[in-house]
């Protein structure tokens, strides 16, 4: 249920973060974050350090799918 959301708004959003996405899809924090980590584990997102966040981006291939 979450992961499709989560995947979504981070494709359409242009610096997406943990905060953000669960402030966007009123989810709590604590589960956009175990998500993300999820998500990273398998290999769908990667993160980069953007100032004192870390914006989620999807991995290229996936990105053409979600």
């Amino acid at each position: 249920m979450y992961e499709k959301a989560i995947l979504s708004f981070i494709k359409k959003d242009e610096e997406p973060y943990g905060a953000k996405i669960a402030r966007e899809l009123r989810i709590s924090k604590g589960t956009v974050y175990k998500w993300l980590k999820r998500l990273e584990e398998e290999g769908l997102l990667r993160k980069e350090k953007k100032g004192r966040v870390k914006v989620v981006r999807l991995k290229e291939p996936l990105s053409k799918f979600v």
